[in-house]
């Protein structure tokens, strides 16, 4: 058999089947409308379920991308208010709180004047996270963490140590990093704590013995100021030349003593002949 004869009893089995159907029969249509019914509403779940996602897509970018810094004003801090009253989904609201509480524990550092406030909101907002059971457990951790370091901002010490505690001792937080911190963050407590105690110094040294009062020196400040003497200004190159040459002096003579004055004396002249008188 070949298989276009195959093919030709399938479609011959296919419309006797076709065939013995009873259109008029109530409990066919039931079972069309019924399968009708399932099939758009499978549909129309997976549609919805696409909208939803998508949303929550666009959601997630738009909370990436938020630049909460102090040069954008309040519009950012606005933005994460409403993402947390308008969305129902717990991890994008977890999420939207923490950057919130974040970004009011920078603006306290830096706005001295609304610093109470911003930490207040910033308490609530992080303790809210910190008490959420539908989101990952990295969430709520670092939701403690930075509510340990915003008590520890407004120097409750011992409710930063109790948040600490928390985060070190529960077991739902293991393996996340911010047990460890929360552990150095205890033991840096307990050396602020710990009282220190000053040690008595040695006796101080007598004054020194008073000296009789002397005369101010110079160099003293209270000292009388003496009056300088003029310098002479360097001459001039014309000064100079107007001046006459200076003549050398000549050497003094030295009177010489009885003996050498005897020893030195010449000898008188020999006396010569007689020359010829003239006639």
């Amino acid at each position: 058999m070949d298989a276009d004869t195959r093919h030709q009893l399938k479609t011959n089995e296919l419309v006797q089947l076709l065939s013995r159907i009873d259109l008029s029969d109530r409990r066919l249509w039931y079972w069309i409308v019924g399968v009708g019914l399932v099939v758009v509403l499978y549909f129309g779940w997976k549609l919805r379920n696409w909208q939803a996602r998508a949303a929550l897509d666009l959601e997630w970018q738009s909370l990436r991308s938020l630049d909460t810094s102090a040069k954008h004003g309040d519009a950012p801090l606005e933005q994460l208010r409403r993402l947390i009253s308008e969305n129902s989904d717990p991890r994008v609201v977890a999420a939207a709180r923490l950057r919130l509480g974040n970004a009011l524990f920078e603006r306290a550092g830096e706005n001295t004047a609304e610093s109470s406030s911003y930490l207040d909101e910033a308490v609530r907002e992080l303790a809210a996270v910190a008490e959420s059971a539908d989101v990952p457990p990295a969430m709520p951790a670092a939701a403690l963490f930075k509510l340990g370091k915003v008590y520890e901002t407004r120097r409750e010490f011992d409710q930063a140590r109790q948040v600490y505690e928390r985060l070190r001792d529960d077991s739902r937080f293991e393996g996340v990093p911010f047990r460890e911190l929360a552990a150095d963050r205890l033991e840096l407590l307990d050396k602020l704590a710990a009282r220190i105690e000053l040690q008595p110094g040695l006796a101080p040294l007598p004054p020194p013995a008073s000296k009789p009062a002397s005369a101010p020196s110079a160099s003293s400040p209270h000292a009388a100021p003496q009056p300088s003497l003029p310098t002479s200004a360097p001459a001039s190159e014309y000064e100079r030349r107007e001046q006459p040459a200076a003549t050398p002096s000549k050497p003094v003579e030295q009177q010489p003593t009885g003996q050498e004055a005897r020893g030195s004396e010449a000898p008188p002249p020999a006396s010569s002949p007689a020359e010829p008188s003239q006639p």
